[in-house]
């Protein structure tokens, strides 16, 4: 498992902290570490199923591209 870590500058720590609990809420009951770990995760989740789900549209469009392609071509000779 990978662990990934960043640095925030100590005077924008205060600022970093309200922003996280003004937007998250529901993360209200963990320590700082903990929800910032949560909403972290959270987007991560969210980048990679939204990647996904787009190279899969971009495979079906691809695959249709094809097979339409591959359908007029073998049907030239209908006439």
């Amino acid at each position: 498992m990978a662990t990934v870590s960043i640095d925030i500058p100590d005077a924008l720590v205060p600022r970093v902290r309200a922003a996280l609990r003004g937007t998250f809420p529901q993360y209200a009951g963990l320590g700082d570490a903990a929800a910032f770990k949560r909403v972290t995760s959270d987007y991560w989740r969210g980048v990679l199923a939204s990647f996904e789900a787009t190279q899969a549209v971009t495979g079906t469009q691809n695959a249709f591209q094809s097979a339409m392609a591959q359908a007029l071509a073998d049907g030239g000779g209908i006439g």
